[in-house]
Order: C-alpha cells, then structure tokens, then sequence
C-alpha cells in the first residue's frame, strides 16, 4: 500500500509494512524514513535506503543496463526478422514515454493492413452494417508472427463510410504495451513474452501506451 509522508512532521502518518531484523533502536520506529536521514540516504522501493550516492550509482548503472538491453532488442528484432517488436521492446527500456517512431509505425502500418485478423475483422464489420455508414469497436488477436510479440491483443476503432462503390475505412488500433503472465511452450513469441515478465517485474522496462492509425478500402458487393 502506498505511504503518506507529512513534511512538516518528518514522517509518515502510516507505518511501514515491511519489518526488518532490528539493528538499532532507530529501526523499531515504523514511521521514520531512511533512519531519519533523509538528506543522504533515499529509499525509492520502500524495501531499504541507500546513501544518495550509491543510490545515485546503482540508478546510473541501470540506465546503462537498459541502454543496451534496448540496442540487443533492436538487434534481436532484425535477427528473428520481427522488426517491430524489437523496436517495441527497445522503447519500453529508453523511450516509453515518446510517441512510436516513424519507422515503428509504418512497420506496423504495413502488417496490420495485410493481417487477415484485421480483414476479417473490417469485413464482419461491413456485413454486419446496414447503413452506408459505421463506428464501431472490435476486440482483436494476433496469434502468429510480429503482430503476435509487438501487439497480442487489442481494441481497434472502425469508422467507415460507403460512397456507392467503396467502402472507407478509417482504422485506429490502440493498446497498451505490458507483459502480464508467463506462457509455457518455448515458441520464440512466448521466449519473448517471458523475459518481458522478467523485465517489467524488475521495473528495467516501463508500460506504454500506443495507437496505429490506417485506412483500409474495399469494394462494395452489389
């Protein structure tokens, strides 16, 4: 549970849930942080301080660690040609917090505009449609390929328009980037999937949100 600190006391109104083997009398008070040392000492996880300093050591060499993790992510991504979820994974390390690339986007672009998930998905939509418009959303899932480890599931946005001779079909796919549970077969998606669970366990990578914008056309069956 999260913790209410009052500055103006110096402690926190609740106490600290975790209890450690007592060392000195200064850790029987469960409403002190960092032993009262706040000016040199921090503790980011709530689980024990660090002085400022090797605090300040142990958050550069994470950075380093995820710098080239990411650069192993692209590489990996090109090796087992799933560009876009090398570039994916990369991001959640260094930049999660920035919009997808370009590059990134029309990787993406370009699958889902051949994905049969996606066709299937807009065609059951037209079909279910008796009016020479629609804005619906659907649920999709990628079970195969790129689309399975950089997307999995997610919600796409449908708003389509029938012009007499072509249906306009105005896509948007959003989703979170996030890795929940472990899979059990050794397939290279779910290799993937659980080195995230690793990674995001461990706070080396950040979750993200993310949408892919696309038009799609089809003919109208007379």
């Amino acid at each position: 549970n999260s913790r209410y600190y009052n500055p103006e006391w110096g402690r926190f109104i609740n106490i600290d849930n975790l209890i450690s083997f007592i060392s000195d009398s200064l850790e029987t008070n469960l409403y002190i942080y960092t032993n009262n040392n706040c000016i040199n000492k921090v503790d980011s996880s709530g689980r024990g301080f660090l002085s400022a300093f090797a605090a300040r050591i142990a958050s550069e060499a994470k950075k380093v660690i995820q710098v080239g993790l990411a650069g192993l992510s692209y590489l990996a991504g090109d090796i087992i040609q799933r560009r876009a979820s090398g570039n994916m994974f990369a991001k959640s390390f260094v930049t999660p917090h920035t919009p997808l690339s370009d590059s990134t986007q029309n990787l993406l672009k370009n699958e889902l505009k051949q994905s049969k998930v996606i066709h299937e998905a807009i065609h059951n939509t037209i079909k279910e449609s008796n009016q020479i418009s629609f804005n619906k959303m659907v649920g999709v899932e990628f079970k195969t390929g790129d689309l399975y480890t950089s997307i999995g599931k997610a919600d796409l946005y449908l708003d389509g328009y029938n012009d007499g001779m072509v249906w306009r079909v105005s896509a948007v796919l959003r989703d979170r980037y996030d890795f929940n549970d472990f899979r059990k077969n050794n397939s290279i998606g779910n290799i993937m999937n659980n080195f995230g669970v690793l990674m995001q366990s461990t706070d080396m990578i950040e979750i993200y949100d993310f949408e892919i914008e696309f038009m799609f056309y089809t003919p109208v069956k007379k």
